[in-house]
């Protein structure tokens, strides 16, 4: 069920001040999302040496501040990017943000690090993933994508009570800005972009098979893929994931 839409977000002429509620809002709710695929993440690091890590698509910083706060010392160093670079505040303890656009499909040369996308890679279409994915097996760069977002009926049915999630969630989002009360209670602007964005977000996110499919044939010597799937015991999201670099054993819990 993979259905190409937009989402407001990608869309350059986007209003700045709206692009950035609505990135600060998901870096409120993906925070911890991604805590069950830790596990993960930290034997693909292990595997791979990665020290220093150049995150791609990543709004206002993503879940990184909250895993590297669980990883604590082991924590690579993050270097946040975006096509439309976040100029608002980040965890720069172990890190910082590059201030110029980078689109994930063609990485400057000067920004070397393993690489991670959360919620990002069903922005791009088969033949733009798939050649995001080949330039880093080209290029010998360790990737891990992962996406808690799936393109299943239940989870767009479950979008549309995402307005009374976010007006319930906006008090709580920092930093706090009284333009984002605006947008968000006076004129629900914001609700509505964030509706409309995470049910395409969903129903264009790639499945495990299509993750799989997009890796066949991009295997080098010395570098795979591995693709699964994280079973949230709780009832939360599953959680996505493709690995590509060298391969590590199982974690046994995806």
């Amino acid at each position: 069920m993979l259905i190409r839409l937009f989402e407001w977000e990608d869309q350059p002429w986007l209003p700045r001040r709206l692009r950035g509620y609505l990135t600060e809002l998901l870096r409120h709710q993906v925070g911890e999302v991604y805590l069950p695929a830790l596990p993960i993440l930290t034997r693909w690091l292990a595997a791979n040496e990665c020290r220093h890590v150049v995150d791609l698509c990543s709004g206002a910083g993503g879940p990184w501040p909250v895993l590297a706060a669980a990883m604590q010392e082991s924590a690579p160093t993050v270097l946040f990017t975006d096509i439309h670079p976040y100029d608002g505040p980040v965890p720069a303890d172990r890190g910082g943000y590059h201030p110029v656009p980078v689109d994930a499909r063609s990485i400057p040369a000067e920004l070397v690090g393993c690489r991670t996308i959360f919620t990002g890679l069903h922005h791009f279409g088969r033949a733009e993933a798939r050649e995001l994915l080949r330039r880093a097996a080209d290029e010998r760069v360790p990737i891990a994508v992962f996406e808690f977002t799936e393109a299943r009926w239940r989870n767009v049915l479950g979008m549309l009570l995402s307005p009374i999630v976010v007006w319930a969630q906006t008090p709580a989002i920092k930093p706090f800005r009284w333009g984002r009360l605006v947008w968000t209670y006076v004129l629900p602007v914001v609700p509505a972009l964030y509706l409309w964005d995470g049910i395409v977000s969903h129903l264009r996110s790639y499945r495990v098979a299509d993750l799989e499919s997009l890796a066949t044939g991009l295997d080098r010597d010395g570098y795979g893929w591995e693709a699964g799937r994280v079973i949230v015991p709780s009832g939360g999201a599953p959680i996505t994931y493709l690995l590509g670099g060298r391969p590590a054993a199982s974690a046994g819990d995806g």
